[in-house]
């Protein structure tokens, strides 16, 4: 049995011949479920899985996987503790391999975002409009120069946390939650 997340995911994903690794699919559901909330699981198929044959066994148990990321998601940004982290590998790994899922993470939620139908950022807050510029830069990562040194970990590491942030703050402004309401209820 994968104990690793992203091997896991990964696996599903070649199993259903997708096009896209794990932390970006991440990155893709995370930007779906912001702009579609409950919708966003038929677009991730629909978009991602072109030949899903539910006949096959093995693509039926990786859809059926695909679900416990999914709604991990949607559970995590809709969370009030502020759960939400993006699926990214562990500090053990090489520093690049991180640099790069970092980055394609980014460019999952921008495509997320806008296959979601963001098509209009100019009507978001400029602080969202800020972060999603900030995502299009981080999400060109492979143009950064950089060492692995301790300055440069340390500023992965406030990238994520970034990252993590900023993503709630935009879910929360395209995904309103209800306010409560303000009566309770009254027993009889």
């Amino acid at each position: 049995m994968i104990q690793d997340p992203i091997e896991q995911l990964e696996q599903w994903l070649k199993n259903l011949d997708a096009d896209i690794g794990a932390t970006e699919f991440h990155g893709v559901l995370a930007g779906l479920i912001t702009t579609c909330g409950a919708e966003a699981k038929h677009l991730y198929i629909e978009e991602l899985i072109p030949a899903y044959d539910p006949a096959d066994l093995l693509q039926q148990e990786a859809i059926e996987g695909l679900n416990l990321p999914y709604e991990s998601l949607r559970e995590q940004l809709n969370d009030p503790v502020l759960s939400f982290y993006p699926l990214m590998p562990d500090d053990e790994k090489p520093f690049d391999e991180r640099v790069d899922a970092m980055a394609a993470w980014c460019q999952g939620y921008l495509f997320g975002l806008s296959r979601g139908g963001l098509s209009d950022p100019s009507t978001l807050s400029d602080e969202t409009n800020e972060f999603l510029k900030d995502l299009l830069s981080f999400s060109r990562a492979d143009n950064f120069e950089l060492d692995g040194d301790e300055e440069d970990e340390s500023a992965l590491h406030e990238i994520i946390e970034y990252l993590r942030t900023g993503v709630i703050v935009v879910h929360d402004e395209l995904q309103p939650v209800a306010p409560a309401s303000q009566h309770s209820p009254q027993i009889h």
